[in-house]
């Protein structure tokens, strides 16, 4: 019996180039997609980030057992370029989401959709 397919992930040079064009992005899908670059996280675990969650001076995320699939807590160590990336972001949030949605009349976040 065969399992589930993997997902594979880019080469090294095309890693590089989008990395590069994901830089330039500054709209909030991109900072999500950058910090989930940057952690190896799940898509869930940073839509769902809440300020809380991050301490910065341990340089650690930690994702708390009820938002995890398994039921326990996730400690994921934040380097320095995800770190600043995360200071950006909680001094820019709207309250305890880090990524809460910034919605004009008529648009919504992909995720919601």
């Amino acid at each position: 019996m065969e399992g589930p397919a993997l997902h594979g992930f880019a080469p090294d040079a095309q890693a590089a180039v989008f990395m590069k064009a994901l830089r330039a992005q500054e709209n909030l899908a991109a900072r999500a997609l950058k910090l989930l670059a940057l952690t190896a996280a799940r898509t869930n675990e940073v839509i769902g980030a809440i300020s809380g969650e991050f301490d910065l001076d341990a340089a650690t995320w930690t994702v708390p057992a009820e938002r995890m699939k398994g039921g326990r807590p996730h400690r994921i160590p934040l380097s320095e370029p995800a770190l600043a990336l995360v200071r950006g972001l909680l001094d820019k949030a709207e309250g305890d989401l880090v990524f809460q949605a910034r919605r004009k009349a008529g648009h919504y976040p992909t995720w919601r959709c």
